[in-house]
């Protein structure tokens, strides 16, 4: 079982509605016009081809196996579609060569026909696909083999759709002699004929439709002439060229809705009216790059990846820039080994991505593809900042507890991780960004709010300082189960028990566990110092400010009946001396219905059903279960919490969570949080809430909708303040400070026993049948205690 809970991923909202919130001034460090968001969970492979049908994106990936005994290289290509909202894996196949070999199986171009996926390149070795092919499609149920489109030495580069025909161009294996086809469906057409003293020199890879025209860069040189000329163009029977702009042999072509653009290191031309206009200085004019690798047009915006080698280190810097039509403007820059990026754009309709021989860009784990966004990126760190300087010093150390706000915005808070970082995107507009520091911590350094300008400003490394107000002592005591709050029938159940130091001084005491009658075959890990049952007990020293650990214990329920409940209770006791300034979270109860069995994706609230005004939080868990075939790599469950309560999103990296063929009990997982209720919400107001789970890059698990209603609060209700040890016998007040009441209504009398958390006997006494009972407890210490009558349930009490 991958208990989230005990680790830091945890969202525990206790509190977000009572601090005061912070404003902090904001410093911009760099200047961005976009940022590259990640898509879901990416990809889980290089991208080294995609396409769009207006449906979505489709992007082809490859890894690579190396075996030096067979002397092979094996490619595993994986295809895969994206909706806007999540990953579809539609087919894989293997590429498998000789690695001596100088022809290798490839992949050169994708394209959408007819509905179907074209791939061409050279496949000679792919199962179940007999022979060599060098064009194939995916028909939504498999892949076809279309055999020879071209011949065994020619290379399929380059494929568009034009007038309800698919062109394919490309060269021969040693990059001459080019070619163009057209393939209605049934057979090959030969668009190989050029205009009448020139001849073909090579192919570029590039096809464009302008209007009802057809464009490549099909390089044509006129006979005699030395340098050829890069743009052709179709006219229905013959390539005919067009007259050379500057500088374009290498360098990328843009053909925009009215016209032909050439961006190249030295300039930007336009082709109108049979003729080249210079319209912009080059890259070199603006930013240092060394090659332009790709550009792309969208909303009448250019956007360019250029780069710049530094052939000493063996690094290069990408850079993305942007150009409105009058002015450059650099966007961002990625520095990284030469052989370890690579990068493409693809466009949507609306979208513009990034996929590539990439892992992360800017700091963002991306997995091999990212949307371009006009968003601004905030980020930085909350750290204790012990010595008050306002700088991270040796001693000092992330928080992971703190919330960062923003307003106004669809977004609200944000949290840190594990490591103390946040980070977030926003429009452009005036923002206040705030804090929200845990309990008895407050913000180092005063700052004030500015206006951020999100297409041009990003903030990096604003960092939070926060230090203590005041020297505090707290526990904070949390119990939960792997099922929620249902326990099944005649299994043995898994449970959690945390401990965490909230406080800001070093802790140490002792944690107790007050286990239900029912239970049967208890083990924990770590070993309890103490057990007897139905009372375990841990000690702990020095657990530091910040700090969490854990317990994890199993136990078997075999005799109860479906509908009854059970009750465990964890308390913390810092022995003499401890005075904690919030007792009441030094105790948890865990109140569970017996089940048959449940959904293993699903999602339950605490308390559920009707709840009243006087219910100040409600508690959740989100419980998933990979049932697929092999390992998830990494969890990510978006939960739409109701408008009453924060918006929740967890994203688990790294979790490794086994499919349940290959090992059942650890294919689960959960998370558990608490949010607080907005208070002033009206009588009827019905808090929904439902989650979301992606596994690894497949579509999400949806859960069940988890309700709480609120209702007035009925005299049955308000009778549930006087506390049951079971039906005929009740207690109040509970905490109670001078006296305790006790009431038995049964016709027999009854022992009372009264339990201190270390299992001790403090006090006994004997209850006449019907009568009323003050016992006096002003003599006890304050702390938790538990009462108990023989053969009953045992209930907890709080002595003040």
């Amino acid at each position: 079982m991958k208990n989230i809970y005990s680790t830091q991923s945890i969202f525990c909202m206790k509190h977000i509605w009572k601090v005061l919130l912070l404003v902090v001034l904001l410093y911009p460090k760099m200047q961005a016009e976009a940022q590259i968001k990640p898509l879901a969970n990416g990809l889980p492979d290089i991208a080294i081809l995609s396409c769009t049908n207006g449906n979505g994106v489709y992007v082809l990936t490859s890894k690579s196996t190396i075996s030096i005994g067979a002397m092979t290289n094996t490619d595993t290509i994986k295809a895969f579609h994206w909706d806007g909202n999540s990953w579809t894996k539609l087919f894989s196949f293997f590429l498998r060569n000789r690695i001596d070999s100088v022809k290798r199986n490839q992949i050169y171009a994708m394209q959408f026909y007819n509905n179907e996926l074209f791939l061409a390149g050279r496949f000679d070795s792919i199962s179940n696909v007999p022979g060599f092919n060098n064009l194939m499609k995916w028909d939504g149920h498999g892949l076809i083999s279309l055999g020879n489109a071209v011949t065994a030495q020619q290379v399929i580069s380059g494929m568009i759709v034009y007038k309800n025909e698919l062109i394919i161009a490309g060269n021969n294996y040693f990059g001459n002699n080019p070619f163009v086809y057209s393939w209605n469906g049934t057979r090959i057409m030969d668009l190989d004929s050029v205009t009448d003293g020139y001849e073909k020199l090579w192919f570029g890879h590039h096809l464009f439709i302008i209007g009802e025209q057809l464009y490549s860069d099909l390089r044509l040189n006129e006979v005699g002439k030395p340098l050829p000329i890069a743009l052709s163009l179709w006219n229905g029977n013959y390539w005919e060229p067009i007259f050379q702009p500057i500088d374009t042999i290498g360098n990328p072509l843009l053909m925009n809705n009215d016209d032909i653009l050439v961006i190249t290191i030295r300039g930007v031309e336009r082709w109108q009216s049979g003729s080249w206009h210079v319209v912009a200085p080059g890259l070199d004019k603006v930013i240092n790059v060394t090659q332009v690798k790709q550009l792309i047009s969208l909303k009448n915006t250019i956007w360019v990846l250029a780069q710049k080698t530094n052939f000493e280190d063996t690094t290069i810097t990408t850079i993305l820039v942007k150009w409105d039509g009058e002015n450059w403007g650099k966007v961002m820059e990625d520095t990284g080994p030469i052989f370890n990026k690579e990068y493409n754009f693809l466009k949507s309709e609306e979208a513009l991505y990034l996929y590539g021989w990439f892992k992360d860009f800017s700091g963002i784990e991306l997995n091999n593809i990212g949307k371009i966004s006009e968003l601004a990126k905030f980020s930085g760190n909350v750290f204790y900042d012990m010595n008050s300087n306002c700088i991270k010093n040796a001693g000092d150390f992330s928080d992971n507890r703190t919330f960062i706000s923003i307003t106004p915005g669809a977004l609200s808070t944000v949290s840190t991780d594990e490591d103390g970082d946040y980070f977030f995107y926003a429009d452009s507009g005036t923002y206040n960004i705030k804090t929200i520091p845990p309990k008895y911590w407050k913000q180092t350094c005063t700052t004030n709010a500015i206006t951020v300008h999100a297409i041009i400003d990003s903030v990096y490394k604003n960092n939070f300082p926060i230090s203590p107000k005041y020297k505090v002592q707290d526990i904070r005591v949390t119990l939960v189960g792997s099922t929620g709050w249902r326990a099944r029938q005649g299994f043995t159940e898994d449970y959690t028990l945390c401990y965490e130091n909230t406080g800001t001084t070093t802790a140490s005491g002792n944690i107790s566990l007050l286990l239900d009658s029912s239970f049967t075959n208890f083990t924990s890990s770590p070993t309890a110092l103490n057990y007897s049952f139905p009372v375990a007990e841990w000690k702990f020293d020095s657990l530091k400010i910040g700090e969490k650990r854990c317990i994890t214990f199993k136990a078997r329920l075999d005799s109860l009946a479906i509908d009854d409940s059970i009750k465990l209770v964890a308390a913390f006791d810092g022995g003499d001396g401890w005075i904690d300034s919030s007792f009441n979270d030094n105790i948890d109860t865990l109140k569970q219905r017996i089940v048959s069995s449940f959904d293993p994706n699903d999602k339950t609230s605490y308390p559920e059903g009707n709840i009243t005004k006087n219910t100040k939080e409600l508690r959740y868990q989100i419980r998933f279960q990979n049932t697929g075939t092999d390992t998830a790599y990494r969890v990510t469950i978006i939960d739409t919490v109701d408008t009453n309560l924060p918006l929740t999103k967890v994203m688990m990296n790294r979790i490794m969570l086994p499919d349940s063929n290959v090992n059942e009990p650890l294919s689960h997982g959960f998370i558990n949080y608490t949010a607080q209720i907005k208070p002033g919400l009206a009588i009827g107001t019905e808090i929904k809430n439902t989650a979301y789970i992606y596994f690894d890059y497949q579509k999400p698990v949806i859960t069940n909708t988890a309700r709480s209603k609120m209702v007035e609060e009925s005299v049955s209700i308000r009778e549930q303040k006087t506390q049951s040890i079971s039906s005929e016998l009740h207690i109040w007040p509970n905490p109670a400070s001078t006296y305790l009441n006790i009431k038995n209504d049964s016709k027999m009398a009854k022992n009372i026993q009264l339990v201190n958390i270390l299992g001790q006997l403090v006090k006994t006494v004997k209850i006449q049948p019907l009568e009323l009972l003050n016992l006096p407890v002003n003599d006890l210490k304050s702390g938790m205690y538990f009462i108990r009558s023989n053969g009953e349930n045992t209930q907890k009490l709080i002595i003040e």
